[in-house]
């Protein structure tokens, strides 16, 4: 909606005024964030400068800084929203995606800086690929990939005393080891940096797929995987939204 009333109204300062008092009457300072090319508002709170006193006595004055209030209260919104959507029978890759394109922070969790949505990975031959996701670390100029699988589909199969992967993971897995085929030449790289911005050079990849099963003991789970390549991380939708919540109560202010 912000970026809507700014296309429509090019005096910024105007459509801030206008959307504080549209949406966050009672406060006098809104925080605006742009993400991936979407422009979000939160209510906020600006603090003045600090004075700090060094060794030598010089006074350094601290800018002003913002603070976003009960923003656990936001993501708790979100968190209820991705368990309907986790809930809902007949569910879609397109409805996580979608979701994880609004919420990017689900994905990045504390690792990642941003995310790209299915970039399109250019090939001579065999067609193109298109992940779902390039995640960007915090600590590190080179993506990581990610990719999505239906949440009903399961990840261990057998009997109790013979669980092995499930053909949805393998295959899954089989689908992120051509991803990181892709990077091994120089060319495919290049061109990646050239539309993207973004570096990329056998990277770790992540699978999220089913839901955190009840019937397999967590040492089990644990023995499995274990065989699974050491770049690769499988995760649940139920692991995506544990570390949401613990993100949440993390940044209770």
């Amino acid at each position: 909606d912000l970026l809507n009333q700014y296309l429509k109204d090019p005096n910024f300062d105007r459509v801030l005024e206008q959307t504080r008092k549209n949406y966050f009457p009672a406060v006098s300072n809104i925080l605006v964030i742009e993400h991936s090319g979407k422009l979000t508002a939160f209510p906020a709170l600006q603090q003045p400068p600090v004075g700090v006193v060094t060794p030598n006595e010089s006074i350094i004055v601290g800018v002003p800084f913002i603070i976003v209030p009960n923003i656990h209260y936001h993501w708790l919104k979100q968190i209820e929203e991705f368990e309907e959507l986790l809930n809902r029978k007949n569910i879609v890759e397109n409805a996580f995606q979608g979701f994880f394109e609004k919420y990017p922070h689900f994905l990045e969790g504390l690792d990642y800086r941003a995310v790209i949505p299915h970039p399109v990975l250019e090939r001579q031959e065999d067609g193109n690929l298109i992940p779902d996701f390039l995640l960007l670390p915090l600590e590190s100029t080179y993506a990581d990939v990610l990719d999505l699988k239906l949440s009903e589909k399961k990840i261990f199969v057998g009997s109790k005393d013979r669980k092995r992967l499930s053909h949805s993971v393998r295959d899954a897995i089989a689908q992120v080891r051509e991803y990181r085929d892709y990077f091994e030449k120089e060319d495919y790289r290049g061109e990646l940096y050239r539309k993207y911005g973004v570096k990329a050079y056998r990277p770790n990849a992540l699978i999220v797929i089913g839901r955190t099963s009840l019937d397999i003991s967590e040492e089990k789970t644990k023995q499995i995987l274990a065989d699974v390549p050491g770049y690769l991380t499988i995760l649940t939708y139920d692991d995506l939204l544990a570390r949401m919540k613990r993100m949440t109560e993390l940044y209770k202010v």
